[in-house]
């Protein structure tokens, strides 16, 4: 029996795409609903209104 998904997204926002992928895919392997995002106002843009739980956010990040 498979598990599901874990329902809670988490948003990757990260400038370096290696990094974010990596990230992104370690996350989707556990089971999570990733999603990445390059810089911050990418994710502003993009922002789903009261879904997120959880943020991975490149601390050094310009914009942020």
């Amino acid at each position: 029996m498979a598990l599901a998904p874990i329902s809670t997204p988490v948003f990757v926002i990260e400038d370096d795409d290696a990094v974010r992928d990596a990230i992104v895919r370690c996350l989707r392997d556990n089971r999570f609903q990733a999603r990445g995002f390059a810089s911050g106002e990418a994710f502003l843009d993009r922002l789903p209104p009261d879904q997120f739980a959880c943020l991975v956010v490149d601390l050094n990040l310009s914009g942020i």
